[in-house]
């Protein structure tokens, strides 16, 4: 009854159990134990909260291992969330909040160059 039909276990590249085992990890816990942790320890509870914006960035990169193509890989990095906690972290560190907004328009400009010159070509 199956028989035609192509069963993929793997998906771009030698990564895609990677990718499923760290979509099976509890990573947010570890990132709230961490939080708490170092909170307690330092007092710096306004810098270490950007460490939960680095959970959407954690599971984007695993479903991006998961990808079945090289252009689905490209194209599911987690780019807006790092480029994000980049500019908060330039704005609140050095105050560069006037120049730091140009990484959201270098998103656009990524993802445009992965949709056009990137082929969709299956490994």
């Amino acid at each position: 009854m199956t028989e035609g039909i192509e069963i993929r276990e793997s998906g771009f590249g030698r990564n895609y159990g990677t990718g499923t085992k760290m979509l099976k990890f509890p990573y947010p816990l570890i990132v709230v134990a961490a939080f708490l942790f170092l909170g307690f320890l330092t007092h710096l509870w306004h810098p270490l909260w950007m460490l939960f914006l680095t959970i959407p960035a954690y599971y984007q990169y695993a479903a991006a291992l998961r990808a079945k193509s090289r252009k689905g890989f490209f194209l599911m990095l987690p780019v807006v969330p790092l480029s994000l906690m980049l500019f908060l972290a330039l704005g609140f560190a050095l105050h560069l909040w006037k120049f730091a907004w140009i990484l959201f328009v270098l998103d656009i400009v990524y993802y445009w160059y992965i949709s056009v010159y990137v082929k969709k070509t299956e490994e």
